[in-house]
């Protein structure tokens, strides 16, 4: 859809800036939304060689929204591609005259919103050629002919700095470079004159950039030639100690009035209004527009704020708190979660990648693995052991959790057959629907549990990047099962975790550096060949319907792992067993089939470790003695188990045990125990 705005906003702006035009008459008119209207130009702006383009659309649920476009004029002339600045839904449809008279309410004009961006302007005074610009956007009675707006920066001559900005539309579009000031009035044609229309509107540019009062590079008005002018936001009235201005609230009683104060400190009108940094101030489907009050109120119960401010209006500290939220009210989302291992010889990657309902509490995403054909094999084969089958999917829905491979049933763990199978599965319970996400076990359990203490840094497109630590226990929650119980603690040293925030406040992507928990592998010998461990998330398609269906929706076969799965341990000599399609990468819990059929491994044995020596012994397990009764129980196989070759990789163990030390008869002894099973593997 913003490709298509895109092209809309270019070719306005080339319309627009036709010589001798006023860019009115080649500028498209908003009308009536038809089946064949879905997308009208509001209004361009011009700032020397800096284009903006307002656009309004129906979108495809039905609702209202408006698109702020931005360009560069290029050296020949022309405007390059148009880029997306910011955006919002749910406004009235200022193209229906019943719904912008109920808009202003009497007024002749009033401001409808307003928004900044850091920008790349390349004047003299930018920061880097960096500067935060200031964009309003204005609602104009239908018998207002045009805006007459005067630069009433300190020092500036209003008689020499007058512009006359031609209506395209009832909506008008206007920008402003730091430390701007403009008074905007209404005018209407009178037969030959012009009369002025209801009380002017003063609107300043964000704060100045350090030493841009003066300079005689200042942009001012009337010099570019453009059709337009940018203008800043504050009430109908000359910039007071405290202003305090209306705002879009979502009333659940429409028959109510609901009222939401935002006070703004207003200092000398050399350096504008203040510093409120907000992406948009519209807001939602049946919204009322209230006039300027004093005192205090707030949104009742339920209300909705504007885009953003539900988390960058909250305390630092609380933010990411409100971005879970924000995150979640946005419905649904698409996701992208990698653990990514860094060797010399390349990288080996773990990948989740899928679709979130959040307001239905499931998820689906596929599960992969890969790794560069350098990296190192035995660090590979390590990896491999818990990596996901190929084609594998898991779903989940609230508490219950899904999998299956390529096209076989779905599999479904309950948190009743979690209990009954054991820990085992818990590689499958770490992805049940959380407090956070449908689909747990990645850095988006993470974020909410950090506190930012420094002011994240505003990117250009509204979003915010912070910078935190978390402690590396809880860092380590998004390692595979079997690498979190390596090891017990995970030391002191903080975890290095950058977040997005986008421009409503929504997780827009999520990085941690593992290496301090890379680093406490190390001392176990884990990992040895790894150089760097990185973890990273990303969510995009906010809002967007889910076109993959999940088990609880799609028809599909369900049989439940509680009926078809049992623990090794339980299975009888000669018994067979798959693996595969279970989504635990283990043989201690298995699907009993029919040695007839396909099959990954056969029972030899269920043998008993219990052993005991004298003296306190150096003994980790008791693998070692599971090891000799297994391979005793592998020469003892009937033959007709081995004829054809079928087990050729030999025979497999496992189990667990225990050590401990005692003493008895006043002497020390070391007892192992241990329960283990045999089997032999098919080749």
């Amino acid at each position: 859809m913003h490709r298509n705005l895109a092209e809309a906003a270019r070719a306005a702006l080339a319309v627009a800036c036709v010589p001798g035009t006023d860019g009115r008459a080649a500028v498209p008119a908003p009308r009536r939304w038809r089946s064949t209207t879905t997308t009208v130009v509001a209004d361009t702006c011009v700032r020397g060689d800096l284009g903006f383009v307002l656009l309004l659309h129906r979108r495809k649920d039905g609702l209202v929204a408006e698109e702020l476009f931005f360009s560069t004029r290029e050296g020949t002339g022309a405007w390059g591609a148009a880029e997306h600045l910011s955006g919002s839904g749910g406004i009235p449809d200022l193209t229906s005259p019943e719904e912008a008279a109920a808009v202003l309410r009497g007024w002749s004009m009033t401001v409808l919103g307003d928004s900044w961006t850091l920008l790349h302007t390349g004047r003299p005074q930018a920061d880097d050629g960096y500067e935060p610009m200031r964009f309003h956007v204005l609602l104009v009675d239908e018998n207002v002919g045009h805006l007459d707006i005067e630069d009433s920066t300190a020092g500036a001559s209003p008689a020499s700095h007058r512009l006359r900005k031609p209506l395209t539309s009832r909506v008008a579009l206007l920008a402003l470079f730091p430390g701007e000031c403009v008074t905007v009035r209404t005018r209407a044609e009178a037969g030959a004159g012009v009369r002025s229309v209801g009380e002017p509107v003063e609107l300043t540019g964000s704060e100045a950039v350090a030493g841009a009062p003066g300079r005689s590079t200042r942009s001012g008005w009337g010099r570019t030639g453009s059709t337009c002018r940018p203008v800043a936001h504050v009430p109908p009235r000359r910039c007071a100690y405290s202003v305090i201005i209306p705002c879009w609230c979502h009333a659940a009683d429409p028959s109510s009035i609901t009222v939401l104060i935002r006070r703004r400190r207003c200092p000398d009108q050399v350096q504008g209004v203040g510093t409120l940094k907000t992406a948009r101030h519209w807001r939602a489907a049946a919204v009322l527009l209230l006039p300027v009050l004093t005192g205090t109120a707030g949104c009742a119960a339920g209300d909705r704020p504007d885009a953003g401010e539900a988390v960058y209006g909250q305390p630092l500290a609380e933010q990411f708190q409100a971005a879970t939220d924000a995150t979640r009210d946005a419905g649904t989302a698409a996701f992208l979660s990698t653990l990514t291992y860094g060797a010399a010889g390349g990288d080996a990657v773990h990948r989740a990648k899928g679709s979130q309902d959040y307001e239905r509490g499931t998820s689906l995403a596929k599960l992969g693995f890969s790794a560069h054909r350098h990296f190192p094999r035995e660090t590979l084969e390590f990896l491999q052991v818990s990596a996901p089958e190929g084609g594998q999917a898991v779903a989940t829905a609230e508490d219950d959790v899904y999998v299956r491979h390529g096209a076989s049933a779905w599999l479904r763990y309950t948190p009743e057959a979690v209990n009954e199978l054991g820990e085992t599965t818990g590689v499958i319970a770490a992805h049940a629907a959380g407090d956070v996400a449908p689909y747990s076990g990645t850095l988006a359990d993470i974020v909410p549990r950090a506190i930012p203490r420094e002011k994240p840094e505003r990117r250009a497109d509204g979003s915010r990047v912070y910078r935190v630590t978390v402690l590396p226990e809880v860092a380590a929650e998004v390692l595979p099962r079997d690498l979190q119980s390596l090891q017990g603690d995970w030391g002191a040293v903080p975890v290095q975790l950058t977040v997005r925030l986008d421009a409503e406040g929504r997780l827009a992507s999520a990085a941690a550096d593992l290496g301090p928990v890379l680093a406490r592998l190390h001392e176990q010998k884990v990992l040895v060949d790894v150089k760097r461990l990185r973890a990273a998330y990303e969510l995009s398609d906010f809002g967007k319907p889910v076109k993959a269906k999940g088990p609880d929706s799609s028809g599909e076969p369900v049989v439940d792992a509680r009926t078809t799965l049992v623990p090794i341990a339980t299975l009888k000599k000669g018994r067979c067993a798959t693996t595969g399609a279970t989504g635990l990468a283990t043989t201690a819990v298995v699907r009993p089939v029919d040695c007839t059929a396909r099959h990954d491994l056969r029972v030899l044995a269920q043998v008993k470790v219990d052993r005991t020596f004298p003296g306190e012994r150096d003994i980790a397990d008791g693998d070692g003695y599971a090891r000799t009764q297994c391979e005793r129980a592998s020469f003892t196989a009937p033959d007709d188990w081995r004829r054809g070759g079928r087990y050729a990789e030999g025979f497999g163990f496992v189990g667990a045990s225990g050590v401990s030390i005692g003493f008895h008869g006043g002497e020390t002894e070391t007892t192992v125990t241990g329960d283990y099973t045999c089997y032999l593997r098919t080749a």
